[in-house]
């Protein structure tokens, strides 16, 4: 078989697999994006668990990369049970990140 026909078994894993990093700052996802990864899981403070990052700080990183980039909406750090208060700010929030200005 020619040397040529056989598939590069990495080009192949990296064709199929998303390599998706959670980061909480510009930098990091620019660095992230530079080293190869995919996808951009965007935080604020992930020594609290990754609560939603600031307004700013996502435009900034859309501005930035050319991969996609997903927002965590938490409103808060701690455990993953919320209330109904909590779930209506989240569902306030994805409404407002889904919209054209912020989702590619």
């Amino acid at each position: 078989m020619d040397q040529q026909q056989i598939p590069n078994p990495i080009s192949l894993i990296n064709s199929i697999l998303t390599k998706e990093v959670c980061v909480e700052s510009l930098a990091e996802s620019i660095f992230a994006e530079r080293q190869g990864v995919n996808r951009i899981e965007l935080c604020s403070r992930l020594d609290l668990d990754g609560p939603t990052p600031d307004e700013g700080l996502i435009q900034e990183t859309l501005s930035a990369l050319s991969i996609p980039v997903k927002v965590m909406i938490r409103p808060r750090d701690g455990n993953f049970i919320n209330i109904e208060d909590e779930l209506k700010l989240m569902e306030n929030a994805i409404d407002h990140y889904s919209c054209g200005k912020y989702y590619r």
